[in-house]
């Protein structure tokens, strides 16, 4: 989340790759719409800590 940066400290966020995400679910939509067979193996999607000053660094 970007809104993690503005507070003070800045937060520790994860980011989540959202546009991927919903590329994903998309292109599944479409090949349901059109009668593919629906994958029956879950997505996964790989986020990303951002550690910011919320966290103490050893």
């Amino acid at each position: 989340m970007l809104i993690g940066r503005y507070f003070s400290p800045a937060l520790t966020t994860v980011h989540v790759p959202i546009a991927a995400m919903i590329q994903d679910a998309i292109g599944r939509l479409v090949a349901a719409s059109q009668g593919d067979a629906m994958p029956t193996a879950p997505c996964h999607h790989q986020g990303r800590l951002v550690i910011r000053e919320s966290v103490a660094r050893r």
